[in-house]
């Protein structure tokens, strides 16, 4: 199980959960943003070692490299 988290475009975390895995993130991220008219700017992180990093979709995996999505 990870943690997630969605962040607003004031960088404020929105909602949290712990999941099994990407895939499901992703999904619950789409279900927590659909609400919003403006859902551009709110972002889905992921809990790596301590740390918060951005979900990469295209590979399912966390993007670590430090670049932008």
């Amino acid at each position: 199980m990870s943690n997630y988290r969605v962040l607003d475009a004031k960088q404020e975390v929105v909602a949290t959960t712990e999941l099994a895995d990407n895939g499901k993130a992703y999904d619950w991220f789409k279900e927590q943003t659909a609400a919003a008219d403006d859902a551009l700017g709110y972002v889905l992180q992921t809990e790596v070692d301590g740390e918060w990093e951005f979900l990469d979709q295209n590979d399912g995996g966390t993007n670590t490299s430090g670049s932008d999505n």
